[in-house]
């Protein structure tokens, strides 16, 4: 019995380790032809942006994100050509998952300058940084967890599985899913449709009712669940969401945001002590990413979010000046007066994503800044 298994132990790392090396050897086969044509055609200085949702350009329709506008403000001041502008963001990613990711970015595009904009989603502690802090906080399984996460990160293997994983749970972009699972009584199934109705048009009263509604008709529909939790957590009272986060997943309801969500159940509900240990976070990864686009030649430049973060924005300039980077802040490169920049998907204003308008002031702003900065003036020498 045990040499059987032994066999069948060594079968499957054999796989594994074969698995790993056709994954490695495809990656570079990958950057030797990059798929953004724009990438190898582009012959000017190259501006790659990293981020969030914020940087992605949610809440604004395709084309539109800070990204663009930055672009289109670049070409209309210096001419077609002189300034090749990259969107790199993912959504959803914290700085750990960043940091990671950097080494691969910063290869494939060889940028001059690097704009980045992350932190907003540190409280999601997937693959985060946070166990080398202060372990104490987190429990037994929660250490081993993220250690085995931090790293098994660097196996491409590891994150192809996680990558069918994902699927699997229902990739869409969207938190909704518009068709909840057979077991769904027909009734429950109505009302949980009338209540994305509601949610897309960012009515969270009524379709929180409607969501309510649907579990007193049918206390087995995981989805109504998941979309309960999603907007309660989204309303502000994240001790309220997570179990109903909780019993969605026990029904066996798949969606690729419960991981992440449910991931920032400790520091959500226990922000004193989470606090200082994720500008800690913030501060190492940072430092790190600052320290790899240094190393390839470019310029790191920290923009902050379109809203006021103190504590975390004083990490950011700090790590900026120390990195010999540069630090754009929100007053300078960003200053709202009312909500008609706002897309309005988060009743907290100060979370909701931009809209296109909002975006293109925040282009602008980075741009006077950059233009201003002692660090990256020479770049843009000679526009109107």
């Amino acid at each position: 019995m045990l040499k059987k298994a032994g066999v069948l132990a060594a079968g499957v790392l054999a796989a594994l380790l074969l698995c790993e090396a056709a994954l490695r050897i495809n990656a570079l086969r990958y950057r030797g032809s990059p798929a953004d044509p724009r990438t190898a055609a582009a012959g000017g200085l190259r501006i790659l942006c990293l981020g969030d949702s914020y940087t992605y350009g949610i809440g604004a329709p395709p084309g539109e994100s800070y990204p663009d506008h930055l672009q289109g403000l670049l070409d209309s001041r210096y001419g077609a050509g002189k300034f090749d502008v990259i969107n790199g963001a993912l959504l959803g990613i914290n700085s750990s998952q960043l940091e990671k990711r950097l080494p691969g970015l910063l290869r494939r595009h060889s940028p001059r300058l690097v704009l980045v904009m992350i932190g907003n989603n540190n409280n999601t502690l997937l693959e985060s940084n946070i166990f080398l802090f202060a372990p104490e906080l987190l429990g037994l399984r929660e250490r081993l967890v993220l250690r085995a996460d931090f790293l098994l990160s660097g196996l491409k293997t590891y994150k192809f599985l996680k990558h069918l994983l994902r699927l699997a749970a229902g990739g869409a972009d969207r938190p909704e899913q518009d068709d909840p699972p057979d077991a769904c009584t027909p009734q429950a199934r109505r009302l949980f449709n009338e209540a994305v109705v509601h949610f897309r048009r960012h009515e969270y009263k009524p379709a929180q009712a409607l969501l309510n509604q649907a579990l007193a008709e049918d206390e087995s529909c995981g989805a109504a669940y998941f979309q309960l939790g999603y907007l309660t957590f989204t309303l502000g009272d994240p001790a309220a969401a997570f179990p109903l986060l909780k019993k969605a997943k026990a029904l066996g309801f798949r969606n690729h945001l419960i991981a992440p969500l449910l991931s920032q159940e400790l520091p959500t509900l226990r922000p004193r002590e989470f606090g200082a240990l994720l500008e800690k976070v913030l501060d190492y990864d940072l430092r790190s990413i600052c320290r790899g686009v240094a190393e390839r030649g470019a310029i790191p430049v920290l923009l902050s979010y379109p809203y006021a973060d103190l504590s975390r924005d004083r990490v950011r300039r700090r790590t900026a000046e120390e990195s010999g980077g540069a630090f754009v802040p929100h007053q300078a490169a960003f200053d709202i007066p009312s909500r008609r920049y706002f897309c309005g998907d988060n009743p907290r204003l100060m979370f909701s994503h931009l809209n296109s308008a909002g975006y293109r002031v925040f282009a602008e702003g980075v741009l006077s800044a950059l233009r201003g900065s002692e660090r990256t003036r020479g770049l843009f020498e000679g526009g109107r």
